[in-house]
């Protein structure tokens, strides 16, 4: 059996009428009106719940709220106000005060800009460069690697779904979406069916087409098609039917449309989008450590950087630790 047959096969064995839902018994009044049939009671509304507001925090005191000479806390809270008074009263002493902490400001930026930039230098492992490529080589080479694995998994679903096409011949859009569809089937080698609305052949490279006027109501009524072109995802063992696009569509998109319909549906899985994707998908935290809920939080990412990196039993170690714990006493306070 050739591929067209078998589309056409496949085709008619969604022509099944949907069965209306029965009518209830206040639809049908024809019945008449039997006691034994209770009308419906209409449920009471349930008593609103009333919420009790928590109760106000403590009042702050004031040891808690000194903070450390042009700490990072110190320099958010005085800049606007320095700012401010120097815009009202412009002389040389308020001028300086908002200088000098704007500068301290910057220069702690400067620092953490240069530092953060060193600390990515030395643990590649962290670097953006994992999950997308900048460098010219690099990016040919992933887009090379790409191209196999989408021809991999094209392969695979070609065996599991095909496409029906549907258009009308005098519509200027539908015109366009033709030799996409075919290039699409060309490039993935997947099946594609196109269906006329109108008689006329689809443009494209198509040997053969089918009629809607050929399929039952009913299903053309399930389809919903509220435009043309339209295309839908068929499993080929005839178990189910899915829109996959509304309107024109342009190569790409067809293309990223049917793979995420087709995880959706469970027919791949993430990690063979991952395989396609630009920008990989590398989990750093998932696979390094066994965390439980009840686990110190401090702790757990005390083990992380210290397995991780190879800082285990060191001064540095220990100095990230007291770093760590001292944010975390100056964030509580």
């Amino acid at each position: 059996m050739n591929k067209f047959a078998f589309m056409s096969l496949l085709l008619c064995s969604f022509n099944l009428l949907a069965d209306e839902p029965p009518k209830s018994f206040y639809e049908d009044r024809k019945r008449g009106w039997y006691w034994h049939e209770e009308p419906p009671v209409e449920e009471e509304p349930e008593e609103p719940k009333i919420i009790t507001p928590p109760p106000a925090p403590a009042a702050e005191s004031d040891d808690s709220k000194k903070v450390r000479p042009f700490s990072v806390e110190h320099i958010r809270e005085s800049l606007p106000v320095l700012r401010d008074r120097a815009i009202d009263e412009p002389n040389d002493e308020n001028l300086l005060a908002w200088a000098v902490m704007q500068r301290v400001m910057l220069d702690k930026s400067s620092e953490f800009s240069y530092r953060n930039r060193n600390l990515f230098l030395k643990f590649p492992e962290l670097s953006e460069e994992r999950l997308m490529k900048t460098s010219g080589a690099a990016l040919i080479l992933r887009d090379e690697e790409i191209e196999k694995n989408k021809k991999e998994l094209y392969a695979r679903l070609s065996e599991k779904v095909s496409i029906f096409y549907f258009y009308r011949g005098d519509c200027p859009w539908c015109q366009k979406q033709g030799p996409l569809i075919s290039m699409f089937r060309d490039k993935t080698g997947i099946d594609a069916l196109p269906v006329s609305f109108d008689g006329l052949p689809p443009t494209g490279d198509f040997e053969n087409f089918r009629l809607s006027n050929e399929l039952a109501p009913s299903f053309l009524k399930k389809l919903a098609i509220t435009q043309v072109p339209a295309t839908f995802m068929v499993f080929n063992d005839g178990s189910e039917i899915t829109q996959l696009t509304d309107g024109f569509t342009t190569l790409d998109a067809l293309e990223e449309r049917l793979v995420l319909l087709a995880e959706d549906k469970g027919i791949i899985d993430q990690s063979d989008l991952n395989k396609i994707k630009k920008a990989k998908r590398v989990d750093f935290i998932e696979d390094e450590l066994q965390v439980e809920e009840t686990d110190d939080p401090d702790q757990v990412l005390m083990d992380l950087i210290r397995n991780r990196f190879g800082l285990s039993d060191t001064e540095k170690a220990t100095e990230i630790e007291n770093n760590i714990l001292k944010g975390r006493n100056s964030a509580d306070d």
